[in-house]
């Protein structure tokens, strides 16, 4: 096995997620090129129907072997070069033809040999057609079932929305993927308190920017826009978020009786204003419905109280993301009270750990 692969595949998600905002409904992927345990080359899918990040990786890698002579010198051509790096995937590379020609078929004309992938891609089409196209014995292929469940596990988190609707398509259900957000008091109180400027510290508040931007659109109320004054933009750049490019998401504005207008929205952004007589699953159900028709699969929900426990009764969310003071409580403690006063029934969770605040991902 390669060596020092776990370490290589944490560089490899890190730099995977950098593409967030613009890849999806595609993955999220990065490629590291590691050559004597030097990484020489990378490369990110960074926007969906452009190149992957196989290609974007094999290219800055030939533009390396070009620049160094005593490469050249000591192997023949590039192929006999990439046999002898180390070709490392968040994601299994694709074997079809789409926007783009297979990254199969480019690694294997590119001449690597030492391959590997820390999770298999659930659309029918690509799952496990990688093993095939290197099966036989002049590749060293390293498998998810190779590696550690933690390095598995996080290849499984960063690209959760996308195996989701993937599922739901197989399945011919509504292909999308709703997250709701919160921010609370140890005791599940969304509500700031007198004195109180803000629930959570600035990087959980910094964080839910980077969610704004790596979502389509975002659903909220009326009376939230009223209370808050809410804009539901980005405030940050890309590099201070660690993202490659940020975009403001699109808004959803629920009411009953009162329409609020959203104020100072940048016009490119579209904002859909959606009267709601009641909160029940199948009222929800059907603005989920009409959002996916407008072409919106990534959704996220940053709502007061009310809709906010309307979409978790509903049954209808994904992924629920709290944050919470710490208040000098244990990770333990803080994730069995989000459990207790949110009863969001998730087995799979993930746990973020900032200065002032907890942040825990069910999904």
């Amino acid at each position: 096995m390669i060596r020092d692969i776990e370490n290589k595949f944490r560089k490899c998600f890190k730099l995977a997620v950098k593409g967030e905002t613009l890849a999806f409904p595609n993955p999220n992927v990065a490629c590291l090129i590691y050559f004597n345990e030097e990484l020489v080359a990378s490369g990110i899918h960074q926007e969906f129907g452009k190149a992957h990040a196989e290609v974007n990786a094999i290219n800055n890698l030939k533009e390396y072997f070009t620049k160094h002579s005593d490469l050249q010198s000591r192997f023949s051509n590039f192929q006999n070069f990439a046999s002898s790096c180390e070709f490392i995937l968040n994601l299994e590379p694709c074997s079809h033809y789409g926007n783009t020609p297979p990254c199969t078929l480019l690694i294997e004309e590119s001449g690597f040999r030492k391959i590997a992938f820390a999770a298999y891609d659930t659309n029918p089409i690509v799952y496990k057609k990688s093993l095939e196209k290197f099966s036989d014995s002049s590749y060293e292929v390293t498998r998810p079932e190779d590696l550690s469940k933690e390095i598995q596990s996080e290849a499984q988190f960063i690209n959760r929305a996308f195996f989701s609707v993937k599922k739901k398509e197989a399945s011919n259900e509504l292909a999308v993927y709703i997250s709701l957000k919160i921010a609370s008091y140890p005791n599940g109180n969304m509500i700031t308190k007198e004195g109180d400027q803000w629930i959570t510290g600035e990087e959980s508040r910094k964080d839910v920017h980077r969610l704004r931007s790596t979502n389509q659109i975002i659903i909220t109320s009326s009376s939230t826009l009223k209370a808050d004054k809410a804009k539901y933009n980005v405030r940050h750049s890309a590099e201070d978020l660690d993202l490659l490019d940020t975009k403001d998401p699109d808004l959803c504005v629920i009411y009953h009786q009162e329409k609020i207008e959203a104020q100072e929205l940048d016009s490119s952004r579209k904002v859909f204003y959606e009267k709601l007589d009641d909160l029940e699953k199948e009222s929800l159900e059907k603005l989920i419905r009409k959002l996916s028709f407008q072409g919106y699969q990534k959704i996220i929900i940053e709502a007061g109280p009310r809709i906010s426990h309307a979409f978790l009764e509903s049954g209808l969310v994904d992924e629920f993301i709290a944050y919470q003071p710490k208040e000098d409580r244990s990770e333990s403690e803080f994730i069995e009270s989000v459990k207790n006063e949110f009863q969001f029934d998730n087995s799979r969770q993930k746990v973020f750990d900032f200065e002032k605040d907890f942040k825990v991902v069910f999904y």
